[in-house]
């Protein structure tokens, strides 16, 4: 029997191996011990250059990949990339992340999950988005087994002092230039206080850019909005203090700004019992509005052909982005 290693070196030099002369690697008893040999087949065959021979091994390795995806999952993506196979590229960062989540590694899991969703744009072949129903599922699975033992009752519709609470879960704070903050902060100077007590609530805090995130943060509290961030350094954390700050906030409805964008996001507004939910789209409804939603809010018509919820057509003043 031929040792992996001298059949690799055969592949390396451009020469054929019979496929009987895998099948004792390709058969070990352990499934550690089959991941790796397929795993080395495929980058061999990939940087022999024979991708197409390298996807049969690749598939195979990921589908014995137990515990940590990467760097495997890093070298599939590339690979899937050279093929031009996007959709494998998508599944693969779903199986992962449904792994992960399993696992209880919450935030991987969300993280694959984005990638999932984000596959086409982030392989430069266009700004493709569709529903995922199976991942929808998991995150509010993720949610409710969380939530089982905190549920609270929703609160009635209006409050002791007559006015509605608005809690608006905010999506950008870390981002320069964000037309969703702007479109907030719309909102906040528009709302008539003597009627609404608005809050928005921003989870990421401490991820990316700190001083961008203060900068948003300021710009929606001059335009009259009370605004409680997360303060956790831990990214889960940040996820549960600010499901837990909005619960405490009781609010009649929840209004999220871009609850797909990032499923951590759908995440915190799973975790909170509310009697309405409403969603703003400004752009694919993939990224905007889960069907769960009680209502959408949108600047133009083409969001709101392809919704899966009723909603309203509110033109706004700031240029958005094209949607087709």
């Amino acid at each position: 029997m031929k040792t992996l290693e001298s059949i690799l070196d055969i592949i390396r030099q451009g020469g054929e191996v019979d496929s009987n002369e895998l099948l004792p690697h390709l058969s070990q008893e352990l499934r550690r011990d089959r991941f790796n040999a397929n795993d080395w087949l495929a980058r061999t065959y990939y940087y022999a250059g024979k991708p197409e021979q390298a996807a049969i091994f690749a598939l195979r390795a990921l589908q014995l990949l137990s515990g940590e995806p990467e760097p495997f999952i890093s070298f599939y993506v590339e690979l899937q990339t050279v093929l031009g196979n996007i959709e494998a590229i998508k599944n693969a960062c779903k199986v992962i992340g449904m792994q992960q989540a399993d696992s209880g590694n919450i935030i991987s899991a969300l993280k694959y999950f984005n990638r999932s969703r984000d596959a086409y744009i982030n392989t430069g072949l266009g700004d493709h988005y569709e529903y995922d129903f199976d991942i929808l599922k998991k995150v509010e699975m993720l949610a409710y087994s969380r939530r089982r033992l905190s549920i609270r009752r929703s609160p009635p519709m209006v409050s002791d002092d007559g006015r509605i609470r608005l809690a608006y879960l905010v999506y950008g704070a870390n981002h320069s230039q964000s037309v969703l903050i702007k479109i907030l902060c719309d909102f906040a100077k528009l709302h008539d206080q003597a009627h609404f007590d608005v809050a928005f609530f921003v989870p990421d805090l401490n991820t990316g850019d700190e001083g961008q995130v203060d900068l948003n943060i300021e710009k929606l509290r001059s335009a009259g909005g009370r605004v409680i961030a997360a303060s956790s350094t831990d990214e889960l954390e940040c996820v549960y203090e600010t499901a837990r700050h909005i619960s405490e906030f009781a609010p009649h409805i929840l209004i999220t700004s871009a609850v797909l964008a990032d499923y951590s996001q759908y995440l915190i507004s799973m975790l909170v019992t509310v009697p309405v939910r409403i969603g703003l789209c400004y752009g694919p409804p993939a990224q905007y509005v889960p069907p769960s939603l009680d209502w959408i809010i949108s600047a133009t018509i083409h969001p709101l052909l392809d919704s899966p919820c009723s909603g309203s057509i509110v033109k706004l003043e700031q240029e958005l982005p094209n949607y087709t």
